[in-house]
């Protein structure tokens, strides 16, 4: 069993909303974008003006035009963790983090991350794009708390806007920027108690969702949101007890759009109101989706309630959690 001990996230600060999109006369109306996706703002960390005059389309140049690097993403979101856990770097003996957004090869994200954060410990990449908080989570619950030292710190980064085609209305809606981390142990209690994890993976479905390097992203809509309906209904159920109903229990998932989130959340029967989202205000914000908005809600929640996230992504992958306020 794994605790965690705090969620932390980060989202830059400038915003792009629906007017904005419609100004770059690419076929789309604010009407057009709620109505199919249901988001209202994304947040970048690109200037507006360098998204107007360059519609990204050389995505090299966002290294240049952004203030922030994909480590900036990540070390705010791990420090806001690390405070919400109450916990200091020096505490932390492992680092796990995505390695999404990075432009070279080497060093591993998590080795540019602990240094800038003084944490000596072993420190490696694990990803699998949307899914990878799942992915992580499930793979530190299944090694052995003896491997394990007693606090391991999980940080994702999402600069999506960074590799977005600002011509393509059908995904220049859909992406935002985000970070978000957690604080685990194998050992010592608090915050959450994580109960169950699930992932697999199609690979044979790897083509309908892509991000060469350098390249823009691209997905086959229509094919992805079928199997990504299915697909999360299934890993939500696959981490409840034998035999239970998902209840009055929370869920988060993917936020690839808002019908797709509603039509999990009916599938799974769950209750709309304990159903966690944030995709009006920052949109799909890949890999660090789900655990931000944990993040977001981390204090509204009593002993007892009980989590239910349950994410799909590229790979195709896919990977499931359930966790119980302590």
């Amino acid at each position: 069993m794994l605790y965690v001990h705090g969620l932390g996230s980060f989202h830059p600060d400038n915003v792009i909303d629906n007017a904005f999109l419609e100004s770059l006369d690419i076929g789309t109306t604010d009407e057009w974008i709620t109505s199919r996706v249901g988001i209202r703002e994304r947040r970048t960390s690109l200037p507006l003006d360098y998204i107007r005059h360059t519609r990204n389309q050389e995505i090299r140049g966002c290294l240049e035009a952004s203030p922030l690097s994909h480590l900036d993403f990540v070390e705010r979101a791990s420090r806001d963790a690390l405070a919400r856990a109450g916990i200091t770097a020096d505490q932390v003996g492992m680092v796990v983090a995505d390695p999404g957004g990075q432009f070279f090869r080497t060093p591993a994200v998590a080795n540019l991350l602990a240094d800038r954060l003084g944490i000596r410990g072993l420190c490696f990449d694990l990803g699998t794009a949307c899914a990878t908080f799942g992915l992580q989570m499930h793979f530190l619950n299944q090694m052995q708390p003896e491997a394990l030292p007693d606090f391991v710190l999980v940080a994702l980064g999402s600069p999506i806007s960074w590799i977005t085609n600002y011509n393509d209305r059908n995904t220049a809606v859909l992406f935002g920027d985000a970070a978000a981390a957690a604080v685990v142990s194998p050992r010592v209690a608090g915050g959450f108690e994580l109960l169950a994890t699930s992932a697999g993976s199609d690979s044979s479905q790897w083509k309908k969702i892509q991000s060469p390097v350098y390249g823009h992203f691209t997905i086959d809509g229509p094919a992805v949101q079928k199997f990504a309906i299915q697909q999360a209904v299934t890993t939500a159920k696959a981490v409840l007890p034998p035999g239970e109903a998902f209840g009055n229990r929370a869920f988060i998932g993917h936020p690839a759009n808002l019908a797709m989130l509603r039509m999990t959340v009916k599938f799974l029967e769950a209750n709309e109101e304990r159903h966690l989202h944030d995709i009006e205000k920052y949109g799909n914000t890949g890999q660090s989706s789900a655990p931000a908005v944990l993040a977001e809600h981390w204090d509204e929640f009593a002993s007892g309630d009980e989590v239910v996230m349950s994410v799909v992504g590229g790979g195709l992958t896919w990977a499931g959690l359930r966790l119980r306020k302590r």
